[in-house]
């Protein structure tokens, strides 16, 4: 895993964290089921400062979050979409 997004989620998630592990290097399709899959891996960090987070779209390189929490965890959050998804070039959150 790249340093910058190790950092960013350290910074994001504090203590929560406990590991960051890289689960593989295949890039998968930047898809709502796909990023919703790969955010259930800190879904319980997210849920633990107060935060819930929910795919509503994925078109044209530009994923759609409802989002609900803290506003510094939306770096991370962005991030672990982004490292994973490398054709995701935004990430837009609309708060619930």
């Amino acid at each position: 895993m790249k340093g910058g997004i190790e950092t960013t989620l350290r910074s994001s998630f504090g203590e929560l964290l406990k590991e960051i592990i890289q689960v593989d290097k295949l890039q998968d399709e930047a898809n709502v089921i796909n990023i919703d899959a790969h955010l259930n891996l800190i879904r319980n960090a997210i849920a633990g400062l107060g935060g819930k987070v929910e795919v509503i779209s994925v078109e044209n390189g530009v994923c759609k979050l409802r989002y609900n929490g803290p506003k510094g965890v939306r770096k991370g959050v962005d991030g672990v979409i982004r490292e994973r998804f490398t054709d995701v070039k935004n990430v837009v959150f609309e708060d619930q």
